[in-house]
């Protein structure tokens, strides 16, 4: 389901620049352990009703962010949780594309040693260097929520 939601925002063609709001989100274990408890509560429901499996397949058609939100938002069972979860449906869309752009950018900065401003801010790098492994056992989990 993280696929689903993450792959095309962030996944975005070679030859556009990454959003500017998804580089400088800034990223905080309270909001990726609230995204966290969100997405796992939205996978148990969708297991038992079709109609949500079905709207979140249709996400991953999203180009931008804020077409990613605007269907999160449609979504009144989706927006239920992410609300009693503690954010909005745009910090739902921001949460998984901000990690992966920082995890993204970490691992180009540390093994190539190449300049990533353009993916996340020097913060979100650092920040996910220094919870890398707490931010990895989570996002982990989340390949398993299929």
């Amino acid at each position: 389901m993280l696929a689903v939601l993450t792959a095309s925002g962030l996944a975005q063609r070679q030859d556009r620049k990454m959003d500017p709001e998804i580089v400088n989100y800034k990223l905080s274990m309270d909001k990726i352990k609230a995204f966290d408890g969100a997405l796992h509560k939205i996978t148990t429901a969708a297991k038992a009703d079709p109609t949500l499996q079905t709207a979140m397949k249709g996400y991953g058609d999203k180009k931008t962010l804020a077409e990613m939100t605007a269907a999160v938002e449609s979504n009144p069972k989706m927006m239920a949780v992410i609300k009693s979860s503690g954010l909005t449906a745009k910090e739902f869309c921001l949460v998984p594309m901000g990690i992966m752009a920082a995890g993204g950018a970490y691992m180009i900065q540390t093994q190539y040693k190449k300049d990533v401003s353009g993916l996340a801010t020097a913060e979100n790098v650092a920040f996910y260097g220094a919870h890398k492994d707490e931010i990895e056992k989570i996002t982990n989990s989340w390949s398993h929520e299929e």
